[in-house]
């Protein structure tokens, strides 16, 4: 079904749009699995900023969305490392 795929880490994506893409699928995930999944840390912010929208992510949470639509995601607010997978729909 998807079409591309993406891993990164520790990394920040400054504000933009994905006009080629339908839809986006993020999974965010802690390899080492430090966190409980009944956990509420935080590990990063995911914006739409033409929305005035701002997601608090924390490990494990699956998001999907329009790539589309103006977006950008913050660098990590934990001291260590958290992986984001995303899958997009051509």
């Amino acid at each position: 079904i998807f079409s591309g795929a993406n891993l990164s880490s520790g990394c920040y994506h400054n504000a933009h749009t994905d006009a080629d893409f339908e839809y986006t699928a993020m999974f965010t995930f802690d390899p080492w699995g430090k966190n409980s999944p009944d956990s509420n840390e935080i590990v990063r912010w995911f914006a739409f900023p033409r929305l005035g929208l701002c997601v608090a992510l924390r490990a494990g949470d699956i998001m999907l969305f329009n790539p589309s639509e103006y977006h950008c995601a913050s660098s990590l607010s934990v001291d260590r490392q958290i992986f984001s997978f995303v899958a997009y729909v051509k």
